[in-house]
């Protein structure tokens, strides 16, 4: 889901947009995990999301509330994106606890690349596609995706 929607948000938005409605995930776990736990957030907490959320809107609006500078598509994928991270994060605590990040991601991945590659018809090829094009797709693949998430696990934050 995180990885369709973020390409999504960014097919209708741009790269930097996407990015910052993902990085939206932060504000919503730390709602869910409020709830979850039946615990008050902080002062501090409670400022980093009014900030998180006004800074999200004047990037949407450049400022002005009656104009978006974003397409309705690209802020649902953007907020899908969010969404999804929390989901993942949520869900796969457990399992990752018993069988590792590494693992369980991978696992992740096969089963979300399989549903789309059928959902999508990954099968066929585009056929105007120019070499460079397909290194900036073997690049989000190897690097973005496998290296990513190899050294994330290596290396945790």
């Amino acid at each position: 889901m995180c990885q369709y929607t973020f390409l999504a948000a960014i097919k209708y938005s741009n790269s930097a947009t996407a990015t910052v409605l993902q990085s939206l995930n932060v504000v919503l776990m730390a709602i869910v995990m409020a709830v979850w736990n039946r615990k008050r957030m902080s002062r501090i907490q409670i400022a980093a999301i009014i900030l998180a959320v006004s800074g999200t809107y004047l990037i949407a609006t450049k400022g002005n509330p009656v104009s978006m500078d974003i397409s309705a598509k690209g802020l649902i994928f953007g907020i899908l994106v969010a969404i999804g991270v929390v989901i993942y994060t949520l869900l796969s605590r457990p399992i990752i606890a018993s069988w590792g990040n590494l693992t369980i991601t991978g696992w992740e991945m096969l089963i979300g690349g399989s549903v789309l590659f059928f959902l999508t018809r990954a099968w066929i090829f585009p056929t105007n596609l120019e070499l460079p094009a397909w290194i900036i797709i073997a690049v989000i693949v190897i690097i973005g995706t496998a290296v990513g998430f190899s050294v994330a696990e290596k290396y945790p934050l």
